[in-house]
């Protein structure tokens, strides 16, 4: 996924092609989704053997994570995405990753800390990041849409 998000930027960067950035746009959301779909169920059901086979017994112990990577996974990608988009079109909705932080790191400070706790925590951040990048940019399609 990442040469496609680099990708993006740079294509979204461009004006010419201006009235294709949505189809785009939704073209690469979509692919990030079903990639992360397969991802999910694919780790759920072969995580057993795919770490015995690529890893080892030793490695066995990750198997109950590699699901809920693919989940952060799949939503860093979308908050990726649509920060570039911000970026390349010099939005101030790009200014959201750096003031989502600020609470990451100070909700990350005062949780428990464990690996389950902190690996709940970055998959629940980071679906709430989703959403609120989604709603921003719903928000400013509709506006340039009036």
């Amino acid at each position: 996924l990442t040469p496609i998000l680099l990708i993006s930027f740079i294509y979204f960067s461009k004006k010419k092609k201006n009235t294709h950035h949505r189809e785009i746009f939704m073209g690469i959301l979509s692919f990030i989704v079903i990639a992360g779909i397969i991802s999910y169920i694919g780790y759920s059901i072969l995580a057993p053997w795919l770490t015995l086979f690529l890893l080892g017994k030793k490695f066995i112990i990750i198997n109950p994570y590699l699901p809920k990577a693919a989940l952060f996974g799949t939503f860093y990608s979308i908050v990726v995405l649509i920060n570039n988009y911000f970026l390349a079109k010099k939005n101030p909705m790009v200014l959201l990753m750096p003031i989502l932080v600020f609470f990451y790191c100070f909700l990350l400070f005062i949780l428990k800390k464990n690996i389950s706790t902190i690996i709940h925590f970055n998959i629940i951040f980071s679906f709430i990041a989703v959403i609120i990048h989604i709603g921003m940019y719903t928000r400013q399609s509709f506006k340039q849409g009036s």
